[in-house]
């Protein structure tokens, strides 16, 4: 996702393909940033414009309750 960000800003005359591509590979951008502990990149993709139209839907919403799951392990992680 950073990646495709970047070039996003880099080469503005393929942004039709670029933000193709970030809308197909959101969902998974954001699980795999949750389940490699970086959590706030996560969230801040999920809520995102490339991501944002499929909050509500089911698989929005399963990934919605993986990055609560992560925040609570974060959270409570080290805590006995």
């Amino acid at each position: 996702m950073n990646i495709l960000l970047r070039l996003l800003q880099t080469y503005p005359r393929y942004d039709g393909e670029i933000v193709k591509a970030l809308r197909n590979l959101s969902p998974m951008g954001v699980r795999m940033a949750a389940n490699t502990g970086h959590l706030n990149q996560a969230i801040a993709w999920y809520f995102g414009p490339y991501h944002r139209d499929r909050i509500l839907t089911k698989s929005g919403l399963r990934t919605g309750l993986l990055l609560v799951d992560a925040w609570l392990r974060n959270k409570f992680s080290g805590k006995a």
